[in-house]
């Protein structure tokens, strides 16, 4: 009766049967499907994946990147020293980011409860165009970029190449 005037509401009834307290806290059917459980392992193996490729990513351009070993010396210094499996140490891990972050999210979407499906479809939009740009311009850094600089070829490198983080890409004017 005291939460009745309080708040001008009959206070709700309390339960005592432990079976009405289970079926509050059951899932939601749609997420224990076979289809939501293969979609929620096939997310936490790609999130593990992400995991450790970041990982190599780091401890790739720590150890590899020239801009960390030494100052800039010039394109032509830079080339002469280049070594292609230095450079591919952390390009291959910034390539298999991207559709490993779009498999997560697409699983994460597949999985989520319909209440949140919206916001999880959101994620997939903007992950879709920021994985093909980033896959593309890693698979342009792993084979062209390495190809050109083993055979002296330094034309038209000013936003292709890396070495030199201090400075952007785009002329500034």
């Amino acid at each position: 009766m005291t939460a009745q005037v309080r708040t001008g509401r009959p206070a709700p009834a309390r339960t005592t049967n432990a079976s009405a307290s289970r079926a509050a806290i059951r899932p939601d059917p749609s997420l224990t499907s076979p289809q939501a459980l293969t979609a929620a392992r096939i997310g936490m193996l790609s999130a593990f994946g992400l995991a450790i490729v970041n990982v190599w990513f780091w401890v790739g351009f720590i150890l590899y990147a020239p801009v960390l070993q030494a100052p800039w010396r010039g394109m032509n210094a830079y080339v002469a020293t280049f070594v292609p499996s230095r450079y591919l140490a952390w390009a291959v891990p910034a390539f298999l980011f991207a559709p490993a972050f779009l498999t997560m999210i697409a699983c994460l979407h597949e999985w989520a409860n319909q209440n949140k499906r919206t916001w999880s479809l959101l994620a997939l939009v903007f992950a879709l165009p920021g994985a093909t740009l980033m896959a593309a311009l890693y698979y342009i850094q792993m084979t062209v970029v390495p190809n050109d600089l083993v055979h002296g070829v330094t034309m038209g490198f000013g936003c292709g190449s890396t070495p030199r983080p201090t400075r952007s890409p785009f002329p500034v004017r």
